[in-house]
């Protein structure tokens, strides 16, 4: 049973957007350019895949970002977006290994939610985020706060994952199997670790 936090950090809603004269399909993930990708949708009148519709899609992209400069980044955003809060609150409750916001939610996480919609037999292809130009290339760079991220170990092994798909997976294309096999052998500790939490064990493929 998922938390209301759960919830929101592995939403039911599911979009892919397919970008039809790259005959791509694309993943958006906050702070990896999802704005930009929005952007292009809305002037091209590119359509989504909800759901149970992603299915039928062979091949997805997703573009993804250095781990650590994302998540800095995703946590100022989210502060900045949120005068109102606490923001020692927020700091304090970081460091006891609470993610409040997508934006600063580790890029596994958000592929493991996109892994809940595939046929298993489909890939997704990893790229940096440089390649993103290609499709979309106004890039907006929204404010962001200076306050500096909180830290803890479980979040330190999920960067580390997200370091594996980021640089030693891009160019590629995997099944959703051969991504967690490639996670788990490269860095068992981490992947033990992460892959420990009832949230995970909820949205695994």
């Amino acid at each position: 049973m998922f938390t209301r936090l759960d919830d929101m950090m592995y939403p039911n809603k599911v979009e892919v957007i397919h970008f039809e004269d790259h005959n791509k399909y694309i993943y958006p993930i906050f702070k990896n350019g999802s704005s930009s990708i929005q952007h292009q949708t809305q002037i091209n009148g590119y359509k989504s895949l909800v759901n149970e519709q992603i299915k039928k899609v062979t091949d997805i992209d997703v573009f993804l970002r250095n781990p650590k400069e994302r998540y800095q980044s995703g946590f100022q955003t989210y502060i900045h977006n949120n005068p109102d809060l606490d923001h020692q609150t927020i700091f304090q409750l970081g460091q006891q290994g609470y993610i409040l916001d997508r934006h600063y939610l580790p890029q596994i996480h958000w592929l493991l939610n996109l892994m809940r919609y595939m046929d298993p037999g489909s890939k997704i292809h990893i790229h940096n985020l440089a390649m993103l130009v290609h499709y979309a290339p106004s890039r907006l760079n929204p404010p962001k706060s200076n306050l500096e991220a909180p830290m803890n170990s479980w979040l330190e092994m999920a960067l580390r994952l997200d370091w594996i798909l980021w640089n030693d997976m891009s160019g590629q294309g995997w099944t959703p199997r051969e991504i967690l096999q490639k996670l788990a052998e490269d860095d068992a500790l981490a992947y033990s670790t992460v892959f420990k939490s009832k949230g995970i064990a909820n949205v695994l493929p």
